[in-house]
């Protein structure tokens, strides 16, 4: 997209610096000394009309012959002036994107469908396009940026782009956003007619295309809209309100019915073992090693808070296969992974240097000497002289609860 939008502003600026240099009575094809010439020319003599072969070659064939001897063909010369459907199919897909508009609300949205807003003194893109099945408007947000994939900023592109075009087509399709004209011999303006089933095909042709020109596997407009709405309740957690508010949808019970994908479903399934496996571990530490204190990016895999394991269900103090409820012991296990530039792993970890000396009261001699006198060694003699003096400053002043005592 970026590729296009660059060649096609480039060609346009070109084409606005070359207009003094058209040839008022041309002799022969090499007065149109450069491609920005040609475009000029074509732009002027064609102003009432989209320029075709037959045309130029029954009226300015000097034009015709410069074209296709410097600058490829017609069609491709005229995308500048006139983009055909292949042409708007990366616009189309990134609007997608951004927007989760569904696609015959996207295809044949119009111009005005498309506006600009002030919330919170941030100016807001906020597209309010028809939902056929919904009945209502689907009003997605997004801020409003200079970037070319920013939702905004290619719908002003397209404007720009297809402003010719508005006056050369029907009254009733020129506000239409989505306007071209076809790699055919009719030469006139066109649009997705999402309405008839038309535009459908004209679409699926020029996005088969596309996926044909970049050598991608096959996929449909279609699928767009889930899988955003499929990426969103990933990227927050599995929340559903996340994806029904990207979806715009009223109740999350649509999101859910009709939005979860087989991935998600698996996500769910995978997330449900590991909430009962955490369960299980919980009541083998007898509540020791409990999660739901825990931050966003804790390592559940490790049963002690503030440390990391490399493999849970390894552990050389639980039988194979089974997660790690040895609460206490990371320390002096050769599976365990420590941030020492973290605050709170710091913090956790005079925590447990505390309880492990508390444990001497609880537990027998011999049983604190096997279990309990090896991680405290770890602690004292390895893991604690590896974070910064400013780190356990600050661990010092983190207000934590006292870890429970080990047994």
């Amino acid at each position: 997209m970026t590729q296009v939008r660059n060649a096609i502003t480039a060609d346009l600026e070109l084409l606005q610096r070359s207009v003094k240099e058209i040839p008022k009575s041309p002799t022969t094809c090499r007065d149109y000394a450069h491609r920005g010439v040609a475009l000029a020319a074509m732009d002027e003599i064609f102003a009432h009309t989209v320029p075709s072969y037959p045309q130029m070659m029954a009226t300015h064939s000097y034009l015709l012959t410069a074209i296709k001897t410097q600058f490829g063909t017609v069609l491709k010369l005229r995308s500048v002036l006139a983009p055909s459907p292949r042409d708007l199919v990366p616009f189309v897909l990134m609007l997608a994107i951004h927007t989760r508009l569904n696609p015959e609300a996207l295809l044949g949205s119009n111009q005005d469908d498309y506006r600009t807003e002030d919330r919170l003194g941030e100016r807001r893109f906020r597209p309010r396009v028809n939902k056929g099945r919904a009945r209502r408007k689907q009003m997605p947000s997004s801020p409003v940026e200079a970037a070319y994939d920013n939702p905004h900023s290619i719908v002003e592109f397209l404007n720009g782009w297809t402003a010719r075009l508005r006056k050369l087509a029907k009254p009733e399709i020129a506000n239409r956003l989505l306007l071209f004209v076809p790699r055919t011999a009719f030469s006139g303006v066109s649009f997705f007619e999402v309405e008839s089933g038309v535009g459908g095909t004209t679409w699926a042709t020029a996005l088969r295309n596309f996926r044909e020109d970049h050598n991608l596997k096959r996929f449909t407009l279609q699928q767009v809209r889930p899988t955003t709405l499929d990426i969103g309740r990933a990227i927050h957690d599995n929340d559903l309100r996340a994806a029904q508010a990207l979806g715009d949808h009223r109740s999350p019970e649509t999101t859910n019915s009709h939005y979860t994908s087989g991935a998600q479903r698996e996500r769910n399934a995978e997330r449900l073992g590991e909430i009962s496996t955490l369960r299980r571990r919980w009541l083998d530490t007898g509540g020791k090693a409990d999660p739901r204190n825990a931050p966003v990016d804790a390592d559940e895999g490790a049963v002690t808070p503030g440390w990391g394991c490399l493999e849970p269900f390894e552990s050389p103090y639980s039988p194979n296969g089974k997660l790690c409820s040895a609460f206490g012991r990371c320390p002096a296990c050769h599976l365990t992974q420590l941030d020492i530039h973290s605050v709170y792993a710091a913090a956790q970890s005079l925590n447990l240097l505390d309880a492990v000396r508390r444990a001497r009261e609880t537990m027998d001699p011999q049983g604190w000497l096997e279990r309990m006198a090896p991680v405290e060694k770890k602690l004292v003699h390895f893991w604690l002289p590896q974070f910064s003096p400013e780190i356990l400053e600050q661990a010092k002043s983190l207000n934590l609860p006292p870890l429970p005592t080990p047994d």
